[in-house]
């Protein structure tokens, strides 16, 4: 599986940063999904982002988790976790492709 990996900073109460990962995979009948991406314990984090990565099916697994908000809308939760990735192919910003210099 091939997927691109974003990187958030955030902050927690105490005022300490972290990073949220999330990516997009896409499903056998060409739907593309959100993901949030979780890495193994002894997994290396990539260290720029945004990067591609390509993940072995057997080096991970998704889970979907559904719920409803305080104000009564169902969302789902979905969670790529990964346990072993290689480095894809770099990645490549093209949003700006449309627009004159």
């Amino acid at each position: 599986m091939k997927t691109t990996v974003f990187a958030k900073k955030r902050t927690t109460k105490e005022g300490r940063p972290f990073f949220t990962y999330s990516g997009r995979l896409t499903r056998k009948d060409g739907e593309q999904i959100v993901v949030s991406i979780k890495f193994g314990k002894d997994v290396k984090i990539p260290e720029t982002f945004p990067c591609n990565i390509d993940v072995a099916k057997e080096s991970a697994r998704y889970s979907e988790k559904k719920g409803v908000t305080a104000e009564g809308k169902e969302y789902t939760d979905r969670t790529l976790w990964v346990n072993a990735y290689t480095m894809g192919e770099p990645y490549v910003d093209n949003s700006c492709d449309d627009f004159e210099d």
